[in-house]
């Protein structure tokens, strides 16, 4: 009987009890799908990386909740590379690998600060829309009324979003959510994730936020930390022209997210720009192993 190793990591964690857990298994059989997302299904993280290297560089990596495949997932591919790094079977000097998924080959650079690892992920800039939240679906899934809502955009890259901004984070942190409504409410409209979050602070270059992160299309009520959403928003407030040093060509953006799963998380996203437009998205993370076992096919 075949037994694939199995890591737990906790990635993008603001503290001891942080992090957004993620399943690294290094898939050494070529899994079918089936096999994946039974073995996700029994881990029961929100998020599950199957491994399966193709050279020193470049690695296949396929994601999935215990309900399905997704084409990409940030908070995932953090604790992947980290896997890789503990267990030596990727080179941190060699500083940029790739991984292959089902959103293209995306970019992964690696570095070490006093011992922790840092993963970044480069992501493409997203295509943005502004939405009318008319009707009252939306606002039964959450509790909002329409005066509540500052802002609403939807995000279009790997995965598609929905952006809803509202003004405090005591509001945010109240939110009367009706997982049902929402589950229904993603699936009509093709979203995977519905990003509710205020502004906290705003200077030049750089702008602090709280986001709460709901994943119903993907399988996941809430993320305690989400990197590939965190990427696209930023990327949004760039878009919208939140203010920027004109000479510089990056921005930076500092999410807090998981507080009120009481799973403190942070994320760093970071907008390079080019003439004066965003270019590239890179969101950086690091994740450290929580336990290591054994998977039985």
């Amino acid at each position: 009987m075949t037994k694939l190793p199995i890591k737990l990591y906790a990635a993008f964690s603001d503290g001891v009890c942080g992090g957004n857990t993620a399943g690294v298994i290094y898939d050494l059989v070529d899994l079918s799908p089936a096999q994946m997302l039974r073995i996700a299904s029994d881990i029961g993280a929100p998020t599950c990386a199957f491994v399966r290297k193709k050279n020193d560089r470049t690695f296949y990596v396929r994601f999935f909740s215990s309900t399905g495949e997704m084409d990409m997932c940030g908070h995932a591919t953090v604790a992947a590379f980290s896997a890789l790094l503990d267990d030596n079977l990727i080179q941190c000097n060699l500083h940029t690998f790739y991984q292959l998924t089902k959103a293209g080959k995306i970019a992964i650079f690696t570095d070490r600060h006093d011992q922790t690892a840092s993963i970044t992920i480069q992501l493409e800039v997203p295509k943005f829309e502004p939405i009318n939240l008319r009707g009252a679906q939306f606002h039964d899934s959450f509790g909002l009324s329409s005066n509540e809502i500052k802002s609403a955009y939807s995000a279009s890259a790997s995965l598609n979003h929905l952006f809803v901004e509202v003004s405090t984070i005591d509001r945010l942190s109240k939110l009367q959510l009706n997982h049902s409504n929402i589950l229904n409410y993603s699936h009509v409209n093709g979203y995977d994730t519905i990003g509710v979050w205020c502004l906290q602070q705003s200077k030049s270059g750089y702008i602090k936020l709280r986001l709460r992160d709901f994943c119903h299309g993907v399988g996941d009520h809430e993320e305690a930390a989400s990197g590939t959403t965190n990427g696209a928003l930023a990327g949004l407030l760039y878009q919208l022209q939140f203010p920027r040093d004109i000479e510089s060509e990056i921005a930076t953006v500092e999410a807090e997210q998981g507080h009120e799963m009481n799973k403190p998380c942070k994320v760093l996203s970071t907008v390079r720009f080019s003439e004066g437009k965003a270019s590239s998205i890179h969101v950086t993370g690091s994740a450290s192993r929580l336990q290591s076992s054994y998977v039985r096919l």
